[in-house]
């Protein structure tokens, strides 16, 4: 590249050029001059020694122009005179994404930048000044076929970040969580029972999740810091899987994490209630998943099980939902022929399904899993999370029945309807 120097001499009465005056100089020699032919193959920000614009995809004229556009930019900041760390990072943003690139680079290289100017350069890997949204809606545009409007359902206008090449907004898909689920592959820690881990675990890769069933106690706290949710399900319970899920819960908890309860034959023994209150005690739980038995069990009403099998039904199953909700603070999924949903504030209703689910142990097992990946991509929306999940398993169930001779084919069809669930059959179109 053509270089400019400063051939004034003050001893001779010749005052020294002004930075602008420099980068003037430097820019006629680029645009006019020209350069020489040599056999020796080079590149530059102009073409490198040759006149022509062959091997570029840009045009010499267009790289003209955006080095006007360059000097526009420094002479506004008067890099000669001395950069303050905000201008420094100011200016960078406005010459555009290559610079910033550089800039996030130089963010790590204390031996190059003071201190100041690093922790100022940080701010570049995230928090780079960002696009308005007409800018990111008009971008959207151009990249789908098909209208905006017709994939997403909310865009939110501030970015959860920004930097050099992209800036990222959180955005709800006009399909739901489940399109969430499938692009996410949220993990999810299942410490499950003995009779449904596998299914449990099948059932999380066909929709898009990734399952693992830890269940030493001495690693909870590691597992469960890296879940996205946790499931806990005390189905053939030991006093070992009580503490890995004591750990695991309060791990979650503490991190924010949304924690699933399914709290298995709770009234089978006065030993596993008692632990299971325990947990509650120290566990809270986003979303607990029960049948009407051990719904009545944890309130005291005297719900007794046969198995995983409830022998009671209550009355007024709804009553019984908003009132365990309440207790508990939580979510509550009761789930039945008609799953029912309940915050305490709110009650949700879900019909459909196949009668078949009856014959498929570890049915409701696998729906707090489901209801674990649908909240870990919705955090802080349990009640959604609930209710996509229950509606999901009934459309589940009713695509295998129809699919499905008998007990042995309706199992395997679960698995087939949940991994192949489209977005009309998920919306009851």
């Amino acid at each position: 590249m053509p270089e400019v120097r400063d051939t004034s001499d003050a001893t001779k009465g010749s005052s020294p050029r002004t930075s602008d005056e420099l980068l003037d100089a430097w820019y006629r020699s680029v645009s006019e001059a020209g350069f020489e032919d040599d056999d020796a193959q080079t590149i530059g920000l102009f073409g490198g020694r040759s006149k022509t614009s062959d091997g570029y995809e840009s045009s010499r004229s267009s790289r003209l122009k955006r080095v006007r556009e360059i000097l526009s930019i420094v002479r506004r900041y008067d890099i000669f005179h001395g950069l303050t760390p905000k201008s420094l990072r100011h200016m960078l943003e406005e010459l555009g994404p290559t610079f910033v690139k550089a800039g996030q680079i130089l963010s790590m290289r204390s031996e190059i930048l003071p201190e100041s100017f690093c922790r100022e350069l940080t701010k570049l890997r995230s928090d780079v000044e960002p696009m308005d949204r007409d800018t990111v809606l008009q971008a959207l545009r151009d990249e789908y076929d098909t209208p905006i409007e017709d994939i997403f359902d909310a865009i939110d206008d501030v970015p959860l970040g920004s930097a050099s090449v992209a800036q990222v907004h959180k955005a709800r898909l006009v399909t739901g969580a489940m399109a969430a689920i499938q692009a996410q592959h949220p993990l999810l820690h299942c410490i499950s029972n003995i009779v449904s881990a596998n299914d449990c675990a099948n059932l999380a890769l066909a929709i898009g999740a990734s399952p693992i069933m830890a269940q030493a106690p001495q690693e909870m706290a590691d597992i469960a810091a890296l879940a996205s949710a946790v499931v806990l399900n005390t189905g053939t319970p030991d006093e070992a899987k009580f503490t890995a899920a004591r750990t695991a819960g309060a791990t979650a908890n503490r991190r924010g994490i949304p924690v699933v309860l399914d709290p298995v034959g709770v009234g089978a023994s006065p030993w596993r209630l008692a632990n299971i209150q325990s947990l509650l005690q120290q566990v809270q739980p986003a979303i607990v998943r029960v049948n009407a038995g051990e719904a009545a069990a944890l309130l005291g009403l005297g719900g007794s099980e046969h198995g995983v099998d409830s022998l009671t039904a209550p009355k007024a199953p709804a009553g019984l939902a908003a009132a365990l909700a309440q207790k508990l603070g939580c979510v509550v999924l009761l789930s039945g022929t008609e799953d029912l949903i309940a915050d305490g504030q709110q009650l949700c209703t879900v019909r459909g399904g196949s009668d078949r689910m009856r014959t498929v142990t570890g049915a409701g097992c696998m729906l707090s899993v489901l209801c674990g990946a649908f909240a870990a991509v919705q955090p802080g929306d349990a009640f959604t999370a609930a209710v996509q999940a229950a509606r999901f398993w009934k459309a589940c169930a009713e695509q295998a029945e129809n699919h499905a001779a008998g007990a042995g084919s309706f199992r395997v069809a679960l698995f087939d309807a949940a991994g192949n669930m489209t977005d009309e059959v998920f919306a009851g179109e």
